[in-house]
């Protein structure tokens, strides 16, 4: 059972797998910062992520909807399946777009306040509304579902209130210097699990509270990166490791070293898919090379970071009159190069 101690002072060993596994997701970070991604090609991955995201954290909970309806249902189609099940969804769609908005706001601090409120939007017409955003009143228990074992006991309903209190303050308050942000995250995800504050729903609070820590300490690597996805993809580790640290006496290394290699894994992969994708677009603008000129070479590449240009932007930036501006780039719209949006003077161009 997790205590006040481990609360203040949480134990781990900082092992030479943690160590490499935060050097991976480093390198594959700086990698997708600078990659120039055309800008369709980068929403359709964040739409891909955010689909993985809502039905790998929702499926490890229980919910049996496939991918194609939680599309449908983000997307406001109809879907024919059990109320509960929709509800998730949306409830964790809606809690996304809450994560945006405060994960970057600074006058937003994180405290058990907030915790509070990402179990309000998550947990919405899933519990009664006296139950949403407050602490358990009553002993849970964590049951393997096969065996239907109590496997393991959350602390006394009386506890939880300052155990939160204490985790939030902590989590809120340390440094990077002597922890570092991702362990800090992984950290938070095992104390929202060992307290279980809520009476339900706290698998998914935890993990979205590890979203937000990982976000706002600069590691949202553009939304390009799912690591529910591989807790889904290994259940079974998932709760072994967690339950790894009461039987360790409060040592959370093991879940530690679990953690950062999913979210290495998952970071690495989106980099290297990126890169795929890069390599692809710059051996593409070899093979129209004689048809280009080096205005326009570089008039793409600027697109490919910034999203849009106007003629006069591009006469500007390569000194050159407007009526050629307008050529250059009326030349790459008729090669399927550009897409023109707008008339006359409010028009601009962008990739396809």
């Amino acid at each position: 059972m997790i205590d006040q101690s481990f609360v203040n002072h949480p134990q781990y060993r900082l092992t030479n797998r943690i160590l490499s596994g935060i050097a991976k997701v480093e390198r594959s970070q700086g990698a997708l910062d600078v990659s120039p991604l055309l800008p369709t090609y980068e929403r359709e991955l964040q739409s891909e992520t955010i689909v993985s995201t809502i039905y790998s954290s929702t499926h490890i909970d229980g919910n049996l909807l496939g991918k194609s309806n939680v599309k449908k249902i983000i997307g406001g189609q109809p879907v024919t399946a059990k109320q509960r099940d929709m509800q998730e969804i949306f409830n964790y769609w809606q809690m996304l777009h809450y994560l945006d908005r405060v994960y970057s706001d600074p006058s937003r601090p994180f405290n058990d306040v907030m915790i509070r409120e990402f179990h309000r939007v998550l947990m919405k017409d899933l519990l009664p509304g006296e139950q949403l955003g407050a602490y358990r009143q009553v002993q849970n228990y964590i049951v393997d579902a096969k065996s239907g074992k109590t496997v393991y006991i959350p602390p006394p309903a009386k506890n939880v209130p300052k155990l939160m209190l204490s985790a939030a303050d902590w989590l809120s308050n340390v440094n990077r210097e002597n922890c570092h942000p991702i362990i800090k995250a992984g950290l938070a995800h095992y104390l929202l699990e060992g307290i279980h504050p809520f009476i339900d729903g706290n698998g998914r609070v935890g993990r979205v509270t590890t979203m937000f820590l990982l976000y706002r300490d600069g590691y949202d690597t553009r939304k390009l990166f799912s690591i529910e996805e591989y807790y889904d993809q290994h259940i079974k580790d998932y709760y072994e490791v967690l339950q790894s640290v009461s039987l360790n006496r409060g040592d959370a290394t093991v879940w530690l070293e679990y953690f950062v290699d999913g979210f290495a894994h998952q970071i690495e992969e989106v980099a290297n898919k990126v890169k795929e994708y890069v390599h692809g677009e710059k051996e593409r603008l070899k093979t129209s090379k004689p048809e280009l000129n080096k205005r326009q070479y570089s008039g793409i590449r600027l697109l490919q970071k910034q999203g849009t240009l106007t003629a006069s932007e591009y006469a500007k930036r390569f000194n050159i009159s407007k009526r050629t501006a307008n050529y250059d780039l009326a030349d790459l719209v008729a090669k399927n190069m550009l897409i023109m949006e707008g008339e006359s003077r409010s028009a601009h161009f962008k990739l396809p």
